[in-house]
Parts: structure tokens; C-alpha cells; sequence
């Protein structure tokens, strides 16, 4: 028998042992506590955007694939490599996207989770993970208002009745969560259509500027693009509630079933949040379930001065939130809340030996409520944030980075050649220079590629924006006012 194996006949190695393990660890979390120091300074570049093949290079990803060699004194030489042609979330002029810019405990979590790799599917698993999962998703319903879901529900014979509280699932992103939330709307309206499929006249109002993850989850669902009634919006791109009104009696006439009405909170591209205290009542008249995308916005729920936009998110049916966007939180983490538990435990019906038999959890399994068979350890990482600093801390954070985006908008929007097309809301904010649509996107492209910048771009009213979320708590009016100036000088208008 062969025994030059890198596993000793015993079944054991240094790996599976994890005596390398800490060296490892304290090599790499080495390098990546220096680039989080060096990206928060913003001396270097924002991001380093080379070509994919360059980037082969520079890793020397297919001959470490053939051939192995991290463990063998290259890993803090890889790490760097990776981490320093990276985007840098934690650069104060990383502007673009709803990505956190992570705390400590999060990336803590994560490694973790890395280490231990239990599920957070089912109890027997994961019964930690689980149970921080479990104490986070009702952190949230309370933080809406909504009845949080009872232990009893899990280690004991008495049962409380599922319309009678809310429950959640955490789940790997904002799209994943969309297409749970409305599986629930679907159980809520057509209970049959797991067996028999989904009834030929359910519909779906949405609004354009909802995220494109809405459209989708009803095309995975089998409903289509056909299912989908457009909200007319503003010149905002905010849902027009009488107009909501007609598109639903309208519906409701022509002999549709109404799945669900979608509002945002807020919309991705602009920030801003749909009238949601107008739509519960609409939908509250014509019992019509609410769904309300608070992917981004759902961070409002913690803020005493910022919660009134967010005001009638209570009277949903069901919400999205994603902790990976303004809670400190690494990606992915987001969650689905209902208000009535009974409607996710009816999202899905499904079968499997090996995983339900009957037997009694002295926990709760999430399996039930999810896509995801082998689920991360997302309530791991979203309790520790909180837990690093405590609610109130992300609480002040989010409302640093708001304050800060109303700021910027009172620079841009005071200065010659700029123009901002509304007050923000939320920490995004669309801004223009000059009246040329090319330009924006010129202006962005340049000043990513030189990791000077890095800008998203969205279109508000049919006219081309840059746009950006202030996500880093370094980012201020000296970094906006650079850009501002760097602009200028490069583009000069005539």
C-alpha cells in the first residue's frame, strides 16, 4: 500500500490537525490589517482595474493550481498581491456601490466560519450559527415593529399560532431575498401553485425603478415578464400613489389576482424612498399584499432622525434588508421578514430523507424558509457587527454617512457646472456635470481607470448622472470637494 501520501495512514496531517492554522492566519490577517490601514489613509489608489489576464499573472493562479504552494512560505506573498490590485471599499474616494465597507467582526466572522464551517441550514449543523441567526432576524422584526417570532415555536409542544408573528430568514444577497419574499406573497394568494403551478392570471404591480432583481424572481418563478403591471413613477423615480390606485383597479377589473404590490426603500438607483404610508393604505383597501425592497434603506429603521422616511414599512406584508450594504456587514447577508410567519413557512414544500423525517429539532431549522441547502454563517457576521460596537454606534454611523451625502449635495449643488436633480435621502446621491450625457460616463470611466475616483453612474428622468454611495466613515467634504475640483480642471466647459 501506497503511504506517501500528504494524509498519514492514521487519517491525520499538520492540516487536519490545524497546526497550521494559526501560523496561516496570523501571516495573512498580517497583510490584510495593513491594507485596511493603508486604503482608510486614501494615499493610494481607490482600486487597481487590470485586465483579466494580467491579473492571471500577477497571481500566478494556473500554476498554483497545477503545482500547490501557498503553505510553502507563499501565502503573505499571494494575500498582498491579491489585496493590492483589489477595490478598496475602505478608500475614502470609493464612491460607486452599496458594498459595505466592513468592521472588524464581520471579517472575523467570516474567517470563523471559514474554520468551523457549520450551516446555518439546520439546527444539528450549525446549533450556534443558528441561534444567532434566530436572536438577529428578530432584532429586525422588532426594529420594524413587527411581533418577533417566539422560542416556543422550536423546544416546546405549544405552538403559537403563525399568523400571529413575524418570522425571517437570512440568505446570501438582496436578489435571493426578493424571490423568497415573493414565494411567500405567491403561498399568501395561491397556496396551490408549488403542486400545480402558478394560476395564469396572477399579477405583480412594480414600479420601473425597482431593482432588477424583482423582474428576475418572477421569471424564475414561471410567472414572466407578462406578469409584471408597471407603476408609473415620478420624475424622481418614486411610485405616483394615484396612479398606483388606477393600475390596481384596473387589475382588479380586467379579472387579475394581484400577487403583490413592491415599493422601495429605497430605490438603488437614486436613493429615494417610495410614499409607503400611500401605499399600505391602497393596498390595505383592496387587501393586496406589500412588498417593501428595503435592501438599502432598511438601515433607516435604526435612525431616530432619518426613520420617518421609512415610515409605513410596518404595514407591509413582507421586507427585505440587506446588512451587507450599512451595517458594517461582509457580503452576503440579507434578510427576509414577514409579518405573518405561516407565509414563509409555506414558501416552500419540499422533500428530502435524509434531511426531514419528523424528527424533533431542539433549535430551528432554517432549511424550510430558504433556496439555500448549505447556508453561511450570516447570522454569525451580522451579531457580531452589531455586537463589535453595539446597535447604537451603526445606528450613529449611518446617520454620519446621510448627513454627510445632504452635505455633498449642498457643495455640488451650489457650484458652477454641477447640478443635483433632488435632495437625498438616503447616503446615494446623483450629481451632473454639465448638460452632456457622454460626459458623465467619460468623466467616470477616467477616473476609475486611474484609481483617482471610483463613480457609479444612473439614470434619473431619461438624463445621464454620476452617482455615488458614501459608504466609508472617512469619506468628507474635503475628499467631495477634490472631486469636484479634479473635474473641473480636467473638463473644462465652455
Amino acid at each position: 500500500m501506497k503511504t506517501d501520501s500528504i494524509y498519514p495512514i492514521n487519517g491525520q496531517s499538520d492540516n487536519l490537525a490545524g497546526n497550521d492554522l494559526l501560523p496561516a492566519v496570523n501571516e495573512a490577517t498580517t497583510v490584510l490589517a495593513q491594507y485596511v490601514t493603508d486604503s482608510a489613509t486614501g494615499n493610494i489608489p481607490a482600486a487597481q482595474i487590470k485586465p483579466l489576464h494580467e491579473n492571471m499573472a500577477l497571481l500566478n493562479a494556473e500554476k498554483l493550481i497545477q503545482e500547490g504552494g501557498l503553505k510553502d512560505g507563499n501565502l503573505s506573498h499571494f494575500v498582498k498581491t491579491y489585496v493590492d490590485h483589489s477595490t478598496r471599499l475602505h478608500h475614502p474616494k470609493y464612491l460607486a456601490h452599496q458594498t459595505a465597507s466592513p468592521n472588524t467582526a464581520a471579517a472575523i466572522a467570516d474567517l470563523m466560519h471559514g474554520a468551523i464551517n457549520n450551516p446555518g441550514s439546520l439546527y444539528e449543523m450549525g446549533p450556534t450559527t443558528a441561534t444567532l441567526e434566530y436572536v438577529t432576524l428578530n432584532w429586525m422584526l422588532r426594529k420594524i415593529g413587527w411581533p418577533e417570532e417566539p422560542l416556543g415555536d422550536h423546544n416546546t409542544s405549544e405552538i403559537p399560532d403563525p399568523n400571529t408573528h413575524g418570522a425571517g430568514v437570512l440568505v446570501n444577497g438582496g436578489s435571493l431575498a426578493n424571490l423568497v419574499a415573493l414565494l411567500a406573497a405567491r403561498s399568501a394568494i395561491a397556496p396551490d401553485a408549488w403542486e400545480n403551478g402558478n394560476p395564469s392570471n396572477l399579477k405583480v404591480l412594480v414600479p420601473a425603478s425597482s431593482h432588477y432583481s424583482v423582474a428576475r424572481a418572477l421569471s424564475i418563478m414561471g410567472l414572466g415578464k407578462q406578469a409584471m403591471i408597471s407603476i408609473p413613477v415620478d420624475a424622481n423615480e418614486r411610485i405616483i400613489p394615484a396612479a398606483l390606485q388606477e393600475k390596481v383597479t384596473q387589475a382588479l377589473q380586467q379579472g387579475h389576482q394581484i400577487m403583490a404590490v413592491v415599493a422601495n426603500a429605497c430605490t438603488t438607483g437614486t436613493g429615494l424612498f417610495d410614499p409607503l404610508e400611500d401605499i399600505a393604505s391602497i393596498c390595505e383597501q383592496h387587501s393586496l399584499w406589500l412588498h417593501v425592497d428595503a435592501c438599502h434603506g432598511g438601515v433607516h429603521l435604526m435612525s431616530n432622525k432619518h426613520k420617518h422616511l421609512i415610515k409605513g414599512a410596518e404595514r407591509a406584508d413582507s421586507l427585505v434588508w440587506d446588512a451587507h450594504k450599512m451595517m458594517r456587514v461582509s457580503g452576503l447577508c440579507a434578510a427576509v421578514l414577514v409579518r405573518r410567519a405561516t407565509h414563509l413557512q409555506n414558501a416552500f414544500q419540499q422533500q428530502a430523507s435524509y434531511l426531514f423525517y419528523g424528527s424533533e429539532s431542539p433549535g430551528i431549522d432554517f432549511i424550510y424558509r430558504s433556496v439555500e441547502c448549505t447556508k453561511n454563517a450570516l447570522g454569525t457576521k451580522l451579531f457580531m457587527a452589531l455586537a463589535w460596537e453595539g446597535e447604537q454606534a451603526i445606528a450613529d454611523y449611518v446617520d454620519s454617512r446621510i448627513d454627510a451625502t445632504h452635505q455633498f449635495y449642498d457643495i455640488i449643488s451650489t457650484r458652477d457646472g454641477f447640478s443635483c436633480p433632488y435632495q437625498p435621502e438616503s447616503n446615494i446621491l446623483c450629481f451632473r456635470y454639465g448638460d452632456d450625457d457622454a460626459l458623465q460616463i467619460e468623466i467616470r470611466e477616467a477616473l476609475l481607470n486611474e484609481g483617482l475616483f471610483h463613480l457609479s453612474s444612473a439614470t434619473v428622468n431619461g438624463k445621464r448622472y454620476l452617482r455615488f454611495s458614501v459608504m466609508t466613515p472617512q469619506t468628507d467634504d474635503i475628499v467631495v470637494t477634490e472631486l469636484l475640483d479634479t473635474i473641473e480642471k480636467r473638463w473644462p466647459l465652455d
